[in-house]
C-alpha cells in the first residue's frame, strides 16, 4: 500500500506500507505527475521504513514510470529516503551518484521531521543518517 501526503513547501511524502503493488506504483506516479504540473519543483520524501518488498509487476511498472520521468528529474532537487538500515540507504546514495543534480539523503524513521525539512529545502542537513 502507498500513502501520499501533500505538504506545504511543495513537498510530497510517499509512504510505503507492506508489499508494493503495480497499482500502488501507478497511484504514486499519477500523484507525482499531477504535482509536477506547471514545471514546479517537488521535494520528495520516500518513506520506506515499513516496506516489505515489491511484486515483479510493481518493479516493471516502476521502471516504466522511471523512463517517463527521466526528463523531469531536475524538478526533484531534494529527495529524502526514510528507511531502517538495509539496502534503501545504499540505494539513496547510488541515486545521488547517478543523478548529481538531485541531493539525496537517507534518514532513520526517528528523524522523519528532519527528512521533510531537508526535502523542502528549509534545512540543510549536516550529518544525515548512514
Amino acid at each position: 500500500m502507498i500513502e501520499i501526503t501533500q505538504l506545504p513547501d511543495n513537498v510530497m511524502v510517499l509512504r510505503v506500507v507492506g508489499q508494493l503493488s503495480a497499482d500502488d506504483v501507478d497511484h504514486g506516479a499519477k500523484a507525482l505527475k499531477s504535482r509536477l504540473s506547471g514545471n514546479r519543483n517537488v521535494g520528495l520524501v520516500a518513506d520506506l521504513a515499513q516496506m516489505d518488498g515489491m511484486t515483479l509487476e510493481a518493479l516493471l511498472t516502476d521502471l516504466s514510470y522511471q523512463r517517463n520521468f527521466f526528463g523531469h528529474w531536475h524538478q526533484f532537487p531534494r529527495v529524502s529516503v526514510i528507511a531502517r538500515g538495509g539496502m534503501q540507504p545504499l540505494v539513496a546514495r547510488a541515486v545521488g551518484a547517478v543523478l548529481p543534480q538531485i541531493e539525496v539523503r537517507a534518514f532513520e524513521p526517528a528523524n522523519a521531521e528532519q527528512a521533510i525539512a531537508f526535502a523542502s529545502g528549509r534545512e540543510r542537513v549536516q550529518n544525515p543518517d548512514p
